[in-house]
């Protein structure tokens, strides 16, 4: 468990570091990209990225579902909670993480042309 919360952090920052890259870059996809256009090695580390940190947090929820009180320490309220102590809503907050990050995975192409074999 331990594991999935560092690699959790890793995954964060190193996603939040490439993203800053990109549009320090100013990178805008192509309209119309040739045929046999490939993905960029930017856009294809932030897929890999995004890819591993929903994998590793979809880890961590099975891991917490049991009860993720025996295995943290949590809040026992919503306001003792803060950035060292995580809420007793932990595996929730998780989940929607995942949906989130899924539910966006098409903003890539916002901001590196889509790769076209």
């Amino acid at each position: 468990m331990f594991r999935c919360l560092l690699r959790n952090a890793r995954y964060a920052v190193s996603y939040q570091a490439q993203l800053d890259r990109a549009r320090a870059l100013g990178l805008k996809p192509e309209s119309r990209p040739v045929v046999s256009t490939q993905s960029s090695w930017d856009r294809q580390m932030m897929l890999e990225t995004a890819r591993a940190e929903i994998d590793n947090t979809a880890v961590l929820i099975n891991l917490l579902k049991p009860g993720p009180g025996s295995l943290i320490q949590l809040a026992a309220t919503k306001t003792e909670e803060d950035i060292r102590v995580l809420g007793t809503d932990l595996v929730e907050q998780l989940q929607k993480k995942i949906a989130i990050m899924n539910a966006h995975w098409q903003d890539y192409n916002r901001i590196f042309t889509s790769p076209n074999p």
